[in-house]
């Protein structure tokens, strides 16, 4: 692996992540796919430490590969089937993963930022403080998705499906979630600050702690939610249904 790729490299310490650094905030996608390695990937279904970016794998069956701690960076995995793979602490940033299958994957430390997965299917996906920062996750389907300490700042996610989702700490700052299913999701302690929730489905979610400073969540249903310890300071409240099944609007 090229030594820029050391730069993305996540330290762990029973767990916990030490110290990630991206470099600033521009990634150049200069990285280029190694033949080698990925004909390793297709001839063993394993490549640990692997130059894949810009690979070409549109379509391809990649369910169960193993292909940690490589860079994908603009990789093309659109409709992939990575179902089940495990692909922890790997870059793959600006990569196309649209209309993927990643159901039941691990991509936990992992860099996804402003990768396109709109259409994904991610449901009971292993993603804990992965970093889907500007992605695009438009009609995807997280249901009971671990999420914890994930970043989605600025994150595209109208439509989205997180029902049970697990979203603890998670870090969701302006993203765009209208219209989406968050029922019964956990959310103690997750910043949603100036997010988008509009006509949101909320009702039972765990909002403990949550920071909503100045969100929006005009038409959005928090029936049975719990909003104890919750910032709501600037919050919009246009047509929501509020935990108690009233109607609130401000």
């Amino acid at each position: 692996m090229d030594a820029s790729v050391t730069s993305y490299r996540i330290i762990y310490a029973w767990g916990g992540i030490i110290a990630a650094s991206l470099m600033g905030a521009g990634v150049a996608l200069a990285a280029i796919v190694n033949p080698a390695h990925l004909q390793r990937l297709l001839t063993t279904r394993q490549c640990q430490s692997c130059d894949l970016g810009q690979a070409d794998l549109q379509g391809a069956d990649l369910q169960g590969v193993v292909i940690r701690q490589s860079d994908l960076r603009g990789a093309n995995l659109e409709g992939a089937n990575l179902r089940q793979a495990d692909i922890q602490n790997s870059i793959l940033i600006a990569s196309n993963l649209n209309n993927a299958n990643l159901e039941a994957t691990n991509l936990s430390g992992s860099f996804l930022v402003s990768a396109k997965l709109a259409n994904v299917q991610l449901q009971n996906a292993t993603l804990i403080r992965t970093d889907f920062r500007d992605a695009t996750l438009s009609n995807s389907n997280l249901q009971g998705a671990n999420l914890q300490g994930a970043l989605l700042v600025g994150a595209r996610a109208n439509g989205v499906n997180l029902q049970g989702a697990n979203l603890s700490s998670a870090g969701l700052k302006d993203a765009l979630l209208s219209q989406s299913n968050l029922v019964e999701a956990n959310l103690q302690g997750a910043i949603l600050r100036g997010a988008n929730l509009n006509g949101t489905n909320l009702s039972r979610a765990n909002l403990r702690g949550a920071n909503l400073y100045y969100a929006d969540l005009s038409n959005a249903n928090l029936y049975g939610a719990d909003l104890s310890g919750a910032i709501l300071l600037g919050a919009r409240f246009r047509g929501t249904t509020m935990p108690d099944g009233s109607i609130r609007s401000n």
